[in-house]
């Protein structure tokens, strides 16, 4: 019989990154972009604390999970529910 995966909330987290030159001196560039990336992260919401979110691309039938990103929750812009599951353990 096959182990049954701990179902999580499929989440979509718009949020904003910092960014740095590929340079190490950061003297071949002078970027003029000054403000942070909007990035987007989809996958399960495996992780929320008052810190910020865990959003994991991978879950293993031994309770672990792989390819995580986490996000403060003051770089959160947007966030929305895609698929909510209750927990199966």
């Amino acid at each position: 019989m096959r182990k049954q995966l701990t179902r999580y909330p499929i989440v979509d987290v718009q949020w904003d990154d910092a960014w740095g030159s590929e340079d190490k001196n950061g003297t071949k560039s002078k970027p003029d972009k000054c403000e942070p990336w909007l990035k987007r992260t989809v996958g399960f919401l495996v992780k929320r604390n008052k810190k910020g979110v865990l959003v994991s691309q991978e879950l293993n039938e031994d309770g672990a999970y792989e390819y995580n990103t986490f996000v403060p929750k003051g770089a959160i812009t947007k966030m929305r529910t895609l698929k909510c599951y209750a927990g199966s353990k």
